[in-house]
């Protein structure tokens, strides 16, 4: 299958295929186009789309509205080329969905040839939802060609608040901080509230509000809470002039979050009479949600607690942060119950389970033969490994600061020097690390 199944838009897939008529009359047309990214690319695409869709209050909708959409591609080349299949993407929690009269199927596959100089056009209608929110939305297309993946093309345009009868103001934590409220399986439910308000000069017999979710790119990680005071539909009763109820919801986390932030997408949706089936839409939320930070280990090697290099550690002893201990090595200077806190870079942390250190002896310092050292350091093109004596094979790595390999070298027992050239790496902070039969040697390397 093409690569387009791997696009991460959460967004809908369609296109049309249609000689376009003229949509003048509505509004006038922008046009983005795309030249080739190198002579290969043969054709040249481009997205028109109107200005802008307006809310007109004396004929409550949108104008234009269908929204014409048209995508025209042109070959450059100097023979005849195949168009192979052609796709569109658009947002539809920025209200937009196909409209029900577009000709259009989900995904065109096709054999079409296009002669040199020819131009292609395609067109299809998307129908724009009220809601009271002005908003900006995009087009984006993609094809694909007998030579594979053509030019993506995109195009924007703006939707105007709609004249509805209800107003929404939305209450909520936008960033679950992690262990603090989603990390761990206990971790405790978060509100959130939506207060509606009338905003017409009549009472409105009967409001149903209604909440739905949905997250990306692998499904909602959240769930209303069986015990929230309010469940997905909730039924308001009448609201007078400029009155205003409120609607709590109390959510919870359905799974763990182990790697990147995550967004889950919030629409509250009304109906009016007795009725909470047939409802419109009257805000859009996204509520973003920190990844859980990944649980560090720690190891006693010799007299130093060793953790995996990070970019923010910090040690504690006996419950209490040391002061400046920031790097993944720790040599203890007294009993205690000791961990690592790691915090990833959305501001999430994790500990690690506490080890405890006793000293029984004084013990000497190991001798420089049973050391891992390098020299210069600072070093600017090349550098000599110092090893220690070992009686196997051992083998040396050099990673950056967040563990990316950059060099590895099988090392024969008995060897005790290794040239390093480092003049292709850039400068920074790298780690070198000997890993033999019995234990870990380690040691920073910094290149200016």
């Amino acid at each position: 299958m093409y690569p387009l199944r791997h696009i991460c838009f959460s967004m809908f897939l369609i296109l049309g295929l249609l000689v376009v008529p003229s949509f003048a009359q509505h509004s006038a047309a922008q046009i983005v186009s795309h030249t080739p990214v190198d002579s290969l690319d043969p054709f040249i695409c481009g997205i028109e789309v109107p200005d802008s869709v307006v809310w007109s209050s004396e004929e409550n909708a949108y104008l234009p509205n269908p929204v014409p959409v048209t995508y025209w591609i042109t070959n450059v080349s100097n023979e005849t080329q195949s168009l192979k299949l052609l796709a569109m993407w658009f947002e539809e929690q920025d209200g937009l969905r196909l409209h029900p009269d577009s000709p259009s199927p989900v995904e065109i596959h096709m054999d079409l040839q296009i002669p040199p100089g020819d131009t292609a056009r395609f067109a299809w209608l998307l129908q724009a939802d009220s809601w009271g929110v002005p908003r900006t939305t995009g087009i984006q297309t993609l094809g694909v060609g007998g030579g594979g993946v053509l030019q993506p093309c995109s195009n924007s345009f703006s939707i105007g608040a709609a004249d509805l009868p209800l107003s929404c103001a939305l209450t909520l934590q936008d960033g679950l901080f992690c262990d603090q409220v989603l990390g761990t399986p206990s971790g405790d439910p978060f509100p959130a509230t939506a207060v509606i308000r009338n905003t017409t000069a009549t009472t409105i017999d009967s409001v149903y509000i209604k909440c739905s979710w949905f997250g990306e790119p692998m499904g909602s990680v959240i769930a209303i809470d069986p015990g929230s005071e309010s469940g997905a539909v909730s039924y308001l009763g009448a609201l007078e002039p400029g009155e205003e109820k409120a609607v709590n919801w109390t959510f919870i986390k359905l799974r763990e979050l182990s790697a990147n932030q995550r967004r889950d997408r919030f629409k509250i949706n009304y109906a009016l009479g007795d009725s909470a089936v047939e409802s419109a839409t009257l805000m859009r939320h996204t509520l973003t949600i920190d990844p859980i930070a990944l649980k560090p280990e720690i190891q006693l090697q010799h007299t130093t607690l060793i953790t995996d290099p990070y970019q923010e550690l910090l040690w504690y002893r006996d419950g209490d942060s040391i002061p400046r201990a920031t790097h993944y090595e720790l040599r203890p200077i007294r009993p205690g119950w000791y961990k690592v806190r790691r915090t990833n870079p959305y501001g999430c942390f994790a500990f690690s389970d506490s080890i405890y250190v006793n000293f029984t002896s004084v013990e000497e310092p190991p001798p420089a033969a049973a050391m891992l050292n390098v020299f210069p350091n600072p070093a600017m093109q090349h550098c000599t490994v110092q090893l220690p004596e070992t009686s196997h094979p051992t083998v040396l790595m050099l990673t950056d600061m967040l563990g990316r390999m950059q060099r590895k070298f099988d090392v024969r027992a008995g060897v005790q020097d290794l040239q390093l050239h480092v003049t292709d790496l850039p400068r920074g902070t790298y780690l070198l690390r000997l890993l033999g039969a019995e234990r870990t040697w380690t040691r920073r390397l910094q290149l200016r």
